[in-house]
Formats: structure tokens, C-alpha cells, sequence
């Protein structure tokens, strides 16, 4: 990742490319329970086609570890439902 203190700013920011940059060529994203998404351009477009059903994004971070060269954070995420209603998960990144 490029700059670690953005991550959660680019990727709240619902802009694809943003969260992209941040992201390694052979990248491979879990969402929940769907099937891994691998590379970078496969994963930004996973993201904008998520952000589409969405208002918005809040990550909080919880915890974060620096285990040189990786950065693991506990954060909770809140979506927002283009209806208003909202929902909290708890997410884990590397």
C-alpha cells in the first residue's frame, strides 16, 4: 500500500480508483462470503459495483499492528443503504 494513513479515507470516499491506488497488482479481496476477487483492476471494479447500492461508507478503526512490512487493522465498517437504514460489520485488513 502506498500510504497507510488514507487507506480508510480513500476507500470511505466511495471512489474506486482512490482505493485502487492503494493496492498491489496481485491483490486478492474477500468480501464476506463471496468468492476471493484477484487483482487490482478486478477489485476496483468489485468496489464501484458495491458503492453503486450504497450512500455511504464509515470506517472506525478499533486496533492496528505493525508487523513489518504489514499493517493489520480491526476496524468496524458502516454502510449506508441508499434508503437511510444503516448496518455495522466488523472487518479485518492487511
Amino acid at each position: 500500500m502506498n500510504d497507510h494513513a488514507s487507506l480508510f479515507d480513500d476507500i470511505d470516499s466511495m471512489e474506486p480508483d482512490r482505493f485502487a491506488r492503494h493496492l498491489a497488482d496481485d491483490v486478492v479481496m474477500r468480501f464476506g462470503n463471496a468468492e476471493p476477487v484477484n487483482g487490482r483492476a478486478a477489485v476496483c471494479d468489485a468496489w464501484a459495483a458495491f458503492c453503486d447500492g450504497l450512500a455511504g461508507v464509515q470506517h472506525d478503526i478499533v486496533e492496528q499492528w505493525l508487523v513489518a512490512p504489514a499493517t493489520i487493522v480491526e476496524a468496524l465498517v458502516t454502510y449506508t443503504r441508499k434508503n437511510g437504514s444503516r448496518v455495522t460489520v466488523p472487518v479485518a485488513t492487511i
